[in-house]
């Protein structure tokens, strides 16, 4: 397979580029940011600062509600998965110089979340520091995040209006683009898109090894407009894409991207 570390497609007219720390990334507005001389995968972008960074199914909480009822995950779980979600993310935005987050629903698990809004609420608040009056937070909800008991009141005072909150089936919009949580195309909307699915791909080889990577799902612009980010969280599970005709997929490895065919 061929690799690359970041992958420009264009969706509804808006360059959208897919990340190998399962983010996406559009442009500021006003900045048409294409690859460099006319490239679509290429292995070192330069990042304009003011961009907006798209991520789905976060979970924070999970492993915190999965031990609450029973579960008897390894302490390294139960202590880990948030806060090396929280760093992944925080490094996200410190890399792509993104002013804007939007959260494509499931940021928390559930209402038994242990600590995880508060570490959220400081991640956030720090990286709003560091950005200033620039900084935007857009939570879509999820079907899991809707029960969380999220008290985000003093990252609210920080951010004032430049926070939103979004119910599980709003979606927010760039031009003809629309991010929402459920995988649906949103009406009037040129391309959409989506999480929840958790997307992966299953690659096999030689003596039956069989490896799975999560991916990013996208469908053909005319029959299917809607593409499907992979889930960040640390702690979460992957189901099969099932791509149609025309569909478009990466896989994501530690080394980068990879196009696979459908």
């Amino acid at each position: 397979m061929t690799q690359a570390v970041a992958q420009c497609v264009s969706l509804a007219g808006e360059a959208v580029w897919l990340r190998p720390d399962r983010t996406a990334w559009l442009a500021p507005a006003g900045c048409s940011h294409e690859a460099p001389s006319g490239q679509r995968e290429v292995r070192d972008v330069p990042w304009p600062a003011g961009g907006t960074l798209l991520v789905a199914d976060v979970h924070l909480g999970k492993a915190h509600q999965f031990s609450a009822r029973g579960l008897p995950l390894p302490a390294s779980v139960r202590q880990g998965a948030d806060g090396d979600t929280l760093t992944r993310l925080l490094h996200a935005l410190h890399t792509s110089h993104a002013a804007r987050l939007v959260v494509l629903g499931d940021l928390f698990h559930g209402p038994q979340g242990g600590d995880s809004v508060a570490r959220f609420a400081e991640a956030m608040a720090s990286w709003a520091v560091d950005v200033g009056e620039r900084a935007e937070l857009v939570l879509i909800g999820g079907n899991h995040d809707t029960r969380a008991r999220a008290d985000l009141g003093p990252l609210q005072q920080r951010l004032g209006a430049r926070l939103l909150h979004l119910p599980e089936h709003g979606h927010w919009r760039q031009g003809a683009l629309a991010c929402t949580h459920h995988p649906a195309p949103v009406p009037d909307a040129g391309y959409t898109l989506c999480g929840h699915w958790h997307p992966c791909v299953s690659l096999r080889a030689r003596a039956r090894d069989h490896l799975r990577l999560p991916c990013f799902w996208l469908g053909e612009p005319v029959r299917r407009p809607l593409g499907v980010l992979p889930a960040f969280g640390a702690f979460t599970g992957m189901h099969p894409a099932e791509p149609g005709p025309g569909d478009q997929l990466w896989a994501i490895t530690p080394q980068g991207l990879h196009p696979l065919s459908t």
